[in-house]
Parts: C-alpha cells; sequence; structure tokens
C-alpha cells in the first residue's frame, strides 16, 4: 500500500509541480521584466509609460515610502505610506523578490514586485508592480484537486491488492509505474488492460485518459518550437531573429523593411540543477546571476550587471571584469537557418573576444547550460554590489547607449584611445562620446541614428589619423544605412 501511495506523489511531481513552477515563473519573469521597462521609462521621462499590458499597476514611490504617481490613480495623496510593504522592504535591501498576497485596496490576491532604482545623486525610488493571481490561484486548486483524486484512486487500489493479492494484478501496475515513467521521458505507452480484473479497468482507464492529456500538453509545446522551426527554413529574407533584447543594436531612422522575432520575452526559463544552470535564450543576465547568488553558484557575478540576454551573450561571447561567457558555458542549443536543432559543447563554439561559431555561422541560441561551483552566497552578494558599484560609478548610465560601442583593438583600450584623441564630450547632433567613459556613445539629446553613425565615422577616422588604429564598432545596425 505504501509503494503505490509513494508512486502517487512521484506521477504528481513530475506533472503536478513542474507545470505550476513554468506558470509561476513566467509571471515572474513578466513583472520583473516589465518593471524595468518603467524603470527605464520613467528615469528619462519622469512619467509612467502609456505601453504596458492593462492588467499591470504601476506605483512610483519615493524613498520615504510615500506613492508619487500610479497607473490606476490620478490623486495618490491619500494613499497609504509603502515603507512597510514585503516587496519594498525586499527592494530596500536589494534582494528584491515576487510576492503573492491580499490587496485591501482591490480586495484580492495579487502578484508584487519592487526594485529599487538609484539615480545618479546618490538619491533613490521604488517602482512596484502588481498583478491578478487569480489565474495562478485557480491553477493550485485545479493542481490539489487532481492529486487528491490520484492519492484517492491509489489508496483504493492499495487497499483492494491487500485484500487479493494477485501476481497478474501486481503486473497490471508494474505496468502503470513503467507508463508513468515513460510520459516523464515523453516516450508515452497506453497501459494495457487486464480482462481478468474488471474491476480495476474504469481506474486503469481514467489513468490513461490523464496520461493522454499530459502528452498532448507536452506535444504541444514541441509544436511551438517547430512552427519556429519552420518559419524559419522558409523565410531567408526579410527576417531578423533577435539572439537577445536588442541592447546592442543601432536600428536605422527608416526603421527595418521586414519581420522581427524577439524571444527575450517568453523565453525566459531558468532552473537551477545542482551546480548547473538551465536557461533558454531569452533569460536576462541579470535574473541568471540572481538565481546562481540565490543556490550559492560562484562565477556568474561578472554578468549580472550586463543589460542583455543569454541568447545574445552566447552569440557575442560577452563579458566583464574579467569573467567571459566562454568560461562558464557547457553547452548551447541552437537552430541553423535551415531549421535543424543542433546541441553543441562549449569546445566546439569557438568563442573569442566577442565573436563565436554562433555568431559565424549565423545560428540562432534557443537555451544553454551554464556550469558554476558552489560558493558562499554572502561573498557572492558583496561581489555582486562591488561590481554593480564599479559600473554605476564609471559608466554613463544614466543615459540612453547601445553599451561598449567599440570593440577593443589588440593592444590596445578603446576608450583610452578616444580620450587620448582629444575626443571626450565629442558631440554630433544629440549624440555624444560620454565625458564619463570615452568608450561610450550616448544619446545625450534626441540623438538620431544618423547622428550615432556620423560620430563613429568621426571617432574611427581620427583614432586612424593620431595612432594608426582601426576601431570596429562592437554596436550592430539593422536596417539602411
Amino acid at each position: 500500500m505504501v509503494f503505490y501511495i509513494s508512486c502517487t506523489f512521484q506521477f504528481y511531481n513530475v506533472f503536478g509541480s513542474s507545470a505550476g513552477n513554468s506558470v509561476y515563473e513566467s509571471e515572474c519573469n513578466n513583472l520583473i521584466q516589465t518593471t524595468k521597462v518603467v524603470a527605464n521609462i520613467y528615469k528619462i521621462n519622469g512619467a509612467l509609460t502609456k505601453d504596458v499590458d492593462s492588467q499591470y499597476r504601476i506605483s512610483i514611490i519615493s524613498k520615504d515610502g510615500n506613492v508619487i504617481a500610479d497607473s490606476y490613480l490620478d490623486e495618490v495623496s491619500s494613499l497609504p505610506n509603502h515603507l512597510n510593504r514585503p516587496e519594498i522592504i525586499k527592494a530596500n535591501e536589494d534582494e528584491p523578490l515576487v510576492f503573492i498576497r491580499h490587496s485591501d485596496s482591490l480586495d484580492c490576491d495579487m502578484f508584487f514586485y519592487a526594485e529599487k532604482i538609484n539615480l545618479s545623486d546618490g538619491d533613490y525610488f521604488f517602482v512596484r508592480i502588481s498583478s491578478p493571481a487569480s489565474n495562478f490561484i485557480s491553477y493550485l486548486k485545479k493542481s490539489m484537486v487532481i492529486a487528491i483524486l490520484i492519492l484517492i484512486i491509489s489508496s483504493i487500489i492499495a487497499i483492494y491488492l491487500s485484500s487479493k493479492v494477485s501476481k497478474k494484478v501486481t503486473q497490471q501496475f508494474s505496468n502503470i509505474k513503467e507508463s508513468i515513467k515513460c510520459v516523464n521521458d515523453e516516450k508515452f505507452s497506453k497501459i494495457k488492460l487486464d480482462n481478468d480484473y474488471p474491476e480495476i479497468r474504469s481506474i486503469v482507464q481514467e489513468i490513461n485518459d490523464l496520461e493522454n492529456k499530459i502528452l498532448k500538453q507536452i506535444n504541444d509545446a514541441k509544436f511551438e518550437q517547430n512552427k519556429l522551426s519552420s518559419i524559419i527554413a522558409n523565410i531567408n529574407e526579410g527576417i531578423l531573429v533577435l539572439n537577445g533584447n536588442g541592447s546592442n543594436l543601432l536600428v536605422s531612422d527608416e526603421g527595418y523593411r521586414g519581420v522581427i522575432i524577439q524571444l527575450y520575452r517568453n523565453y525566459g526559463d531558468i532552473t537551477v540543477k545542482g551546480n548547473e544552470i538551465h536557461a533558454t535564450a531569452g533569460a536576462l543576465l541579470s535574473q541568471i546571476a540572481a538565481a546562481a547568488k540565490n543556490a550559492s553558484l560562484t562565477g556568474f557575478e561578472f554578468a549580472g550587471g550586463i543589460p542583455g540576454t543569454l541568447g545574445g551573450a552566447v552569440v557575442m561571447n560577452a563579458g566583464a571584469y574579467g569573467g567571459e561567457m566562454k568560461d562558464v558555458l557547457k553547452e548551447v542549443t541552437v537552430m541553423t537557418a535551415a531549421g535543424e536543432i543542433l546541441v553543441l559543447p562549449a569546445e566546439k563554439l569557438e568563442m573569442g573576444y566577442r565573436t563565436s561559431l554562433v555568431k559565424t555561422k549565423g545560428y540562432l541560441v534557443l537555451s544553454a547550460v551554464i556550469v558554476l561551483e558552489q560558493g558562499n552566497q554572502e561573498a557572492i552578494k558583496a561581489r555582486m554590489k562591488e561590481l554593480t558599484e564599479q559600473r554605476v560609478s564609471k559608466q554613463p548610465l544614466e543615459f540612453p547607449s547601445a553599451g561598449s560601442t567599440f570593440k577593443r583593438p589588440e593592444g590596445y583600450f578603446a576608450g583610452k584611445l578616444i580620450m587620448d584623441a582629444g575626443l571626450r564630450g565629442y558631440q554630433t547632433g544629440g549624440a555624444q562620446v560620454s565625458e564619463k567613459h570615452c568608450g561610450f556613445v550616448i544619446n545625450k539629446d534626441n540623438a538620431t541614428a544618423a547622428d550615432v553613425c556620423r560620430l563613429l565615422r568621426d571617432v574611427q577616422d581620427k583614432v586612424k589619423e593620431q595612432f594608426g588604429v582601426t576601431m570596429e564598432p562592437e554596436v550592430k545596425r539593422v536596417g539602411r544605412f
């Protein structure tokens, strides 16, 4: 009896909890990504964006806990102080978490997430986003009903077997166990019904029906992947698939005449397995670094402040502060231009300075496995904080940019060459060589893509003229220039 009940719990763990985690993680990723978008727009414009799904309630909260702006309310002076809210407390500790709790003002269960946004003058504020949790709560209730139903069925079967032991019945349930294992391996075979025992035929039939439903969900997920593969295989011109979130792109003022497929928004799953992190291409590097920290895994701290996704980081072999993606990758799953899916071990990725086999072959990154080492969580947290402070103090994060503008020439540093050429603060139209870090070209005043291109050419010409060094842009251009 104990044996069959344990099988039931194993069955629920395989299919119930993994699906529940997927629903929860998807909503968390959406909240986190939306928060970052809202924060960037508010820092630039001082106003809430209107381009966010209406299900999200956005609040801007001062460091004193008072609501400054709210997407649901025009008058916010009567709202209570928010410093005691759990999401604000964790954000103030630089350890933001997603909470599910009851909202008194809306009288329903909500997801809540907040981040602390630091300003260049040392001041800060909070961005808080909430969304209804009704779908997730409903899913949990349904999962519990299914789990209880399966437990009852298994208990009935176990009692029956205890009263009437039979080798055939034992074999019948051995078949059930094997069938469950097969579904877990995505290889489904229907349980054979034993006509000698009609008492359990209906129970076995119910389990078969349940496994069919689970298999359909697995096949639906595969269908979506195959559909993307088919699109890429049949459209060779006018299509641009972004491996990352476009943080290093310069798009033409004329736009892009074609189709752009961006993967990150709904393709950012992150799973920790021992000392490995399995993530899909759209996962933000900051989120992967946070997952590593929470699991006390060290080696990914360098990437925590890079504003991009895993897919783009693999393509470019992204790196900072002495670390690179090539140091932590175990394998990468890619899709070729013909739609073929390949799994490439790290040693075959040909990763170098801001390049890789994925880049030269034009592959699309689907997912990757990162291998890290066990470490001390407090030490990891301290290192990430140290690198964040360095990035904030030395890079012009207060202005829009596409990140580091030029690749590092062999034997030189791009920023120092530009500075030595007397180009610190050099401006063309609204584009400017940053006075804070000459390796960045920033949008100082409503710059156009044409402004940026003219500025890049000027920098290349002047550095070539003075030092004989060719500067190669790290920023990628999209569209007609």
